[in-house]
């Protein structure tokens, strides 16, 4: 088909479409009640037409949010300051890895045991050695009769009612704190390499999730929407780290929307509640689009608590640099276009010599010159540069 056929198509498919939004469109408005139905427009008169209802009269009804879902919120790099939110300062580079600030844990007191639970001094104490042997706090929840106590940082022996009488009076039975203490510094290593060389690009974006409730059925909740411009002549990378509080599993989805051709931009998992997008330097001007979601089959509380971080860096590169790493990935994919056509007309002139044709020579002359490869470059010469399309190659 023509170019101009196929706009002639496109223009009658859209008409249709739009036809097909304004029937949606009505069918899904607000009807109105029996008991205010619409005045009809006067009967017109012969050879006229009845006056049209003014556009005011009846406004077409704003999007919800709940339809439109979160706005989209863009944090300028170059001036460090987000369109419309309050930012601190930029952090220095060491404090940029750390996680975002937890509020104070508050140790829970034990729970009360029920009359005539305890057990006799002979299984406490026999219990008690056997728990206070145990140093690993998972290995001493995993024990079965014994619980960690964040009070006294030692394994004491446990039941089903609780800790034994006198072992730990508050903070019992979680290693979540010590967990993320001790990962700690190998956190901050996996995310030094990520960014290694790099410096903060303005102040972090922190995503709050106080007062998120649990969503209830479907894929979850989409929390927020970040855009982050990227500009040609920097490499970024990204550190997405959450508080220590944090109890719910806020999932980051990212998305680079620009150019680049060396290996990159990817998201990885460095440590529990911490990842990184792996560096990549664009080749021209674009967008980084992180979205945050709140997975409905996740344990959650009813009100959850705590900060997700998202940490944006950089580094200057020179145009130089990123139009070698052009050519070198056109060179390759003109090699790899070369050896697949190569290949590709060979089969033909063997499946033309096999069923016993005439003109198979030419045939395989046919095939390259479609695929826009020599002969030359089948047989083992460098490639050259792509051949320009004409107008009408579409």
């Amino acid at each position: 088909m023509s170019a101009v056929g196929v706009r002639r198509w496109s223009g009658a498919l859209a008409g249709l479409c739009a036809g097909a939004v304004a029937v949606v469109a009505c069918g899904s408005g607000p009807r109105a009640s029996s008991d205010a139905l619409p005045s009809l427009p006067p009967p017109r008169a012969s050879g006229a037409l009845a006056p049209l209802p003014s556009p005011s009269s009846s406004p077409a009804p704003a999007p919800s949010a709940a339809a439109t879902g979160p706005r989209v919120e863009t944090f300028d790099l170059a001036g460090g300051e987000a369109i419309g939110v309050d930012r601190p300062a930029a952090p220095s580079p060491t404090d940029a890895l750390a996680p975002p600030p937890s509020a104070k844990v508050t140790l829970a007191p034990a729970p009360s045991r029920p009359p005539g639970a305890d057990p006799s001094p002979a299984d406490a104490s026999r219990v008690a050695a056997a728990c206070a042997a145990i140093k690993d706090c998972g290995a001493c929840e995993n024990a079965g009769y014994c619980g960690f106590c964040l009070q006294s940082g030692r394994c004491v022996p446990k039941d089903r009612h609780g800790p034994y009488p006198g072992t730990c009076s508050a903070g019992f039975g979680s290693c979540g704190t010590l967990y993320d203490e001790r990962e700690e510094p190998k956190v901050r290593e996996r995310l030094a390499a990520s960014t290694r060389g790099m410096s903060p690009a303005g102040p972090p974006i922190d995503t709050s999730a106080e007062g998120l409730g649990k969503p209830v059925g479907g894929l979850g909740r989409e929390v927020r929407r970040i855009r982050v411009p990227v500009a040609r002549g920097f490499c970024y990378a990204l550190a997405i780290r959450g508080s220590y509080d944090l109890d719910v599993q806020l999932n980051p989805q990212v998305t680079v929307g620009a150019p680049y051709h060396e290996d990159g931009g990817d998201l990885v998992t460095v440590g529990r509640g911490a990842s990184a997008v792996t560096r990549f330097c664009p080749q021209e001007p674009g967008s980084v689009f992180v979205l945050l979601w709140q997975d409905h089959r996740d344990p959650l509380p009813a009100i959850t608590h705590g900060v997700l971080r998202v940490q944006v860096f950089r580094e200057p590169i020179s145009t130089a640099e990123l139009d070698a790493r052009a050519a070198a990935a056109s060179r390759k994919d003109r090699r790899d276009w070369v050896r697949y056509v190569c290949g590709h007309c060979m089969k033909v002139l063997l499946a033309c010599k096999l069923a016993g044709e005439a003109g198979c020579s030419r045939q395989q002359d046919w095939c390259m010159q479609q695929g826009k490869v020599t002969p030359a470059e089948c047989e083992g010469a460098e490639p050259g540069a792509r051949p320009a399309k004409p107008p009408w190659d579409i």
